[in-house]
């Protein structure tokens, strides 16, 4: 949307990545794209990175511990709320290593990846990586910008 255009260009917000990888599943928010796991086409609005269980995710930016939950879907999930209304979630992870309110900088350690819950178990284990501006869902490729 042209207001999720103007917050990528305002220069506050520059993430990186939490781990290098490849790309399991694609950000698709507007088309369906196939799930192997559930064997059907749907949207999605994370991208689903490959890694192998323990590996480090980091911070894609300076931020505050919004959420660290277990869900049915992405398992242990950790949101980070960044300024300007950006919020990054990170699904998949083995433990909750941050607790809500706790302070959390760019880079440092926020969990390690573990093994993937049922609703993506035929991909592999991966992080599910996603962005969200003022609660529109952003394309992770077009929002990381180091």
């Amino acid at each position: 949307s042209e207001e999720a255009e103007d917050v990528l260009s305002d220069g506050d917000v520059s993430l990186m990545w939490p781990l290098e990888g490849e790309t399991l599943l694609a950000y698709s928010a507007d088309k369906p794209i196939y799930d192997a796991t559930l064997d059907q086409f749907r949207t999605n609005e994370s991208l689903w990175i490959a890694a192998e269980q323990g590996a480090v995710v980091r911070a894609a930016e300076d931020g505050v511990v919004e959420s660290a939950e277990s869900l049915s879907r992405s398992g242990n999930t950790v949101t980070l709320e960044h300024s300007n209304g950006w919020r990054t979630t990170y699904g998949q992870l083995e433990a909750l290593l941050v607790e809500p309110g706790e302070d959390v900088f760019k880079g440092e350690i926020i969990g390690y990846v573990g093994h993937t819950t049922k609703y993506g178990i035929n991909q592999g284990d991966h992080l599910e990586f996603s962005v969200h501006v003022e609660n529109e869902s952003i394309d992770p490729n077009v929002a990381v910008t180091e």
